[in-house]
Formats: C-alpha cells, sequence, structure tokens
C-alpha cells in the first residue's frame, strides 16, 4: 500500500463521532490544504487533535491510516494506530481539531528496530527517463575483518519448488533467476545463456542455439559466422559443430579447422583434415567401413589411413578391391587405397 507524503498539509473539522471526517477546505496559517498538498484519492497517514477555543490541545486525538477525497474535502479513517480511545476510533466531541498529513511510527520500522527491516513492504519505482543507477558506497576498510556486502538467511518451512532467490525482468519477461536449489537461469535475445564481454567483446559465453539446440561456448572474439556451432573456444582452440565435428583451428575458429573429429557413421568415427570424409595429414578413420564409403584417395590425401571390412585376397602394397570380406588396414598414397 502506498502512503501519500506531503510537507506541512493541516486543515480544521468540527466533525464529530467515529466516521468520516469533513475538513474545512481552509488551510491553517502557514500550511497548505489537502487538496493542494495532491492526497486526493490516495492513503494518507493522519492526525486528528482536539483543541479548545484557546487552541490548547483536550486530549483527544488519533493517529491512523486514511483515504482522502478532494471532490467532497473528506478523510475516510480506515486503520486506527493510536488514539486517546485505547487503539480504537476515537469519538470525537464538538468543537474544532487540527487534522494534518503526517508520518507515523508504523511506517519507520526498520530505524526503530536498530535498522533491521522486519516487516514487509512493496515499493514501486516511477519510470525513469535518464541513466539513473541505484548506487550503493562501502568502504571495507578493516584488514582483520571478513566482510559480507549482501547477506539474507531465509528460514524456508514451506515454500513451492520454483521459489526464487533471486529474479530481474524486463517487461515482466524473466531474465535473470536464481531459483531456491540454486539454478540459475539467464535469458538473453530470447533463448538460454549468458556473456562476459570486455570493450563489448564476449570472452565468455554460454548459450542455447536457437537452430541446433546445443550449446554454444565462446571466448577470445565475437560470436563466429558460423550459427551451428554448438560449441567453441576463442582462437586456435577447440570448436564443435553441431554435434557432427569436433576440431581444432590455427587460426579463427571460423574459418575451418586443421584438425578434426567427426561421426563418420553408426559406431564409425574420423579424424580428419577439418572436413568430415576427408583424411589428409596424419588423419585416419577409426572403426571398420567399406570400400565404397571411402573417400578418394586424392580427396583422403597422402598418408591417410582407415580399416576396410570387405577386401578381396588383400596384397600388401597393392590396391585395396572390394568384394569379399577380408578386415585390413589401408592407406592412400594420393592416388589410390593401398593395402599396408
Amino acid at each position: 500500500m502506498a502512503i501519500k507524503l506531503a510537507n506541512r498539509a493541516m486543515e480544521t473539522s468540527t466533525t464529530t463521532g467515529t466516521g468520516t471526517f469533513t475538513l474545512s477546505g481552509v488551510a491553517v496559517a502557514g500550511f497548505q490544504t489537502f487538496a493542494a498538498a495532491g492526497a486526493n484519492a490516495l492513503t494518507v497517514d493522519y492526525a486528528i487533535e482536539a483543541i479548545d477555543a484557546n487552541l490548547a490541545l483536550t486530549g483527544q486525538h488519533e493517529v491512523g491510516r486514511g483515504v482522502y477525497t478532494t471532490a467532497s474535502n473528506t478523510l475516510t479513517r480506515v486503520t486506527v494506530l493510536e488514539s486517546s480511545n485505547g487503539g480504537a476510533l476515537e469519538n470525537f466531541s464538538a468543537g474544532t481539531k487540527r487534522v494534518f498529513i503526517t508520518v507515523a511510527a508504523e511506517d519507520l520500522a526498520v530505524l526503530q528496530n536498530n535498522n533491521v527491516w522486519t516487516i514487509a513492504q512493496t515499493y514501486t519505482l516511477g519510470t525513469i527517463t535518464t541513466s539513473q543507477p541505484m548506487l550503493g558506497t562501502v568502504t571495507w576498510n578493516a584488514g582483520g575483518v571478513t566482510f559480507i556486502d549482501d547477506d539474507k538467511d531465509i528460514t524456508d518451512t514451506a515454500s513451492a519448488a520454483g521459489s526464487l532467490f533471486f529474479r530481474r525482468r524486463v517487461g515482466g519477461v524473466n531474465r535473470w533467476t536464481l531459483g531456491k536449489d540454486s539454478l540459475m537461469t539467464i535469458v538473453k535475445n530470447g533463448a538460454l545463456g549468458y556473456q562476459i564481454a570486455v570493450s563489448g567483446q564476449p570472452i565468455i559465453g554460454m548459450g542455447r542455439n536457437s537452430s541446433v539446440g546445443g550449446m554454444n561456448l565462446c571466448g577470445g572474439q565475437a560470436t563466429p559466422s558460423d550459427t551451428n556451432s554448438d560449441v567453441w573456444v576463442g582462437v586456435n582452440a577447440l570448436k564443435m559443430a553441431s554435434g557432427v565435428i569436433c576440431g581444432w583451428s590455427s587460426s579463427n575458429v571460423t574459418q575451418g579447422f586443421d584438425i578434426a573429429q567427426a561421426r563418420k557413421s553408426a559406431k564409425i568415427h574420423e579424424f580428419n583434415s577439418g572436413v568430415a570424409g576427408t583424411y589428409a595429414g596424419i588423419a585416419f578413420a577409426s572403426g571398420t567401413q567399406t570400400i565404397a564409403q571411402l573417400p578418394t584417395a586424392a580427396t583422403a590425401g597422402a598418408g591417410a589411413r582407415a580399416t576396410v571390412s570387405d577386401a578381396l585376397a588383400p596384397t600388401f602394397g597393392a590396391t585395396v578391391a572390394a568384394g569379399g570380406a577380408v578386415v585390413t588396414p589401408v592407406y592412400s598414397d594420393g592416388s589410390n587405397w593401398k593395402v599396408g
């Protein structure tokens, strides 16, 4: 519940009894009216004091919360916080009363409790039209003291599994949450993920690629142009693409692999030159495959190795021929696949 505060708002009233007060509409000398204070239709903390003809207090009084209405110039008494009637609505006698907007002690509970907040409050911030961050300055100046900047101890006697320690939203949509199970969720550009950047360039990031459904891990440079990459790490480093290839590059990882590992087919994987199916250099395919499954010897490159399962009467050093059932290692001489 928002409480309207105002400085120097005081009027008089001759209302009697325990009901709604009708104000005079004229400010006490040196004060302003409730209407001028902008209290229309708002909850205010009020104080009512009965006075005699000499302006001395009679002893009848009431402090509470009520709603002021400009049209009728009335104060509806809603909640009594203190009164000369034992905390109940005061049955005011005939005579003049001073009615003014105040700040009740109940609104300052944090100050009354050694700066420990013990009551529930809701704050609604207004629209921020310029950069106005919430700033705080804390000085740690004792070497023998272990400081803690923010500490909350929650007693969880009963709460739903989805209860959160922390939440930040934009337009009502969760962007950053930390659950009581310590699960942290960060949403970036409509997908799960996070990014740590220096001077605008990401150095560490992780996210779920919306087109692939995998993970993107990046560092050392901006997001790679290969949007199908599930995982990549910086320059000259590891990269994984769509669960098909992982490998290493001697330059920018977006420019392809020098060495890579890929799934060729069921239960068969290969080490290659960075493109699935090419075994250039010292790369090779592990597991058996048919001769028809091999790339051309020229594509694989001289020195590439594999193991075939359908060789026909293999002879060491001879070009391998299909049509049999012999398992044998083969290598590329750059032109043909040879047994050996």
